[in-house]
């Protein structure tokens, strides 16, 4: 199996029986190696990373984001995806002097 994808597993037993229902899984993505922010200006933070090692598995990258005291139930304020083999992008129209919480 590769990293990152869905597989949907079907388990059938021998005889007179119905095949069962499928079982959706997804294997583990390799996270991105040395993430790194910098502030470009009050309200825009440019994200890097580096590509994992296993490149070819890695199709796009999400970032989430939001900023620290936020109580915003079920989710994030913002995300976005990012095709690879991109290894940085740059957040924009963010608030000034405010902390926020990314995740790649």
């Amino acid at each position: 199996l590769l990293d990152g994808l869905t597989y949907t597993i079907t388990v059938i037993a021998m005889g007179d029986h119905l095949p069962s229902e499928g079982v959706v899984t997804q294997t583990r993505t390799p996270s991105p190696p040395n993430i790194t922010n910098s502030a470009v200006s009050p309200t825009y933070i440019n994200i890097s990373w580096t590509q994992p090692l296993e490149r070819d598995v890695v199709l796009r990258y999400r970032i989430e984001y939001q900023y620290q005291g936020a109580c915003v139930e079920g989710g994030f304020d913002g995300s976005v995806a990012v095709d690879a083999p991109a290894t940085e992008y740059t957040l924009h129209n963010l608030q000034e002097y405010i902390n926020y919480t990314i995740i790649l």
